[in-house]
């Protein structure tokens, strides 16, 4: 059976550094000198559930076998936190349509197993019990991480939030300082004209207390106009 495309290119590379290389259920498994390896490869277009099954895959490997990889797609590999992968001594790698990349080797352990060298499908030392314990605290450790992930990306978005309600704000700001800044409308025509026609009446209104004699003389008219 031939595999093409990525999972071609991550055997190349291992091939390169003197591995015999078998593949099985989406495992590449590693052999060398002796020494014995796996990959656990997340397809392109992977989720959580790929990654979290690659991720226990793998650190179960390291604990009781060996070198053990997890070869991410690139655009996932951007999303996840390393510090599993070299706290448990796991190797990554990267990959898309046109190259593989080692980014973290894994870390031999101080004080390997006496099995370390037998491959798992040779082995069934450990009871059932012991795995199952051994899932559940890389699955409850994983879920820790995930919770903290999901906190940070609410806390991004409150500040984002926050950031667009203090750019309304300003806005806002600026809208009302130009406002202000506007100069003051001039005094329309027809007030003009509304306040001779009041004086006119005023005269006129004046001329009524007038005593009979001083009434309708032209020259009241020129000496009020005059004031």
């Amino acid at each position: 059976m031939r595999y093409l495309g990525p999972l071609d290119r991550i055997i190349g590379h291992f091939c390169r550094e003197g591995y015999s290389v078998s593949v099985g259920d989406g495992v590449v498994w590693l052999s060398r000198d002796g020494s014995k390896g796996a990959v656990w490869v997340v397809p392109i277009g992977g989720g959580l559930d790929e990654i979290l099954w690659a991720v226990m895959g793998a650190t179960e490997y390291a604990n009781r076998f060996g070198n053990s990889y997890v070869a991410l797609p690139v655009n996932l590999a951007k999303r996840i936190d390393e510090s599993h992968f070299w706290t448990y001594g796991i190797g990554l790698l990267v990959y898309d349509e046109d190259m593989v990349r080692e980014i973290l080797q894994p870390r031999p352990r101080a004080e390997p197993r006496e099995q370390a060298t037998t491959h798992p499908e040779e082995s069934d030392v450990e009871t059932d019990e012991e795995r199952s314990s051994l899932d559940n605290a890389i699955l409850e450790e994983l879920l820790r991480r995930v919770e903290r992930l999901e906190r940070e990306i609410a806390k991004l978005e409150e500040l984002e939030l926050l950031m667009a309600r203090v750019g309304v704000s300003e806005s806002r700001a600026g809208t009302q300082a130009r406002t202000a800044q506007r100069p003051l409308p001039l005094v329309a025509p027809a007030t003009i004209h509304y306040q001779a026609e009041h004086a006119v009446k005023s005269i006129s209104h004046s001329e009524e207390k007038l005593p009979s004699y001083l009434q309708n003389n032209p020259w009241i008219e020129v000496l009020a106009s005059k004031r």
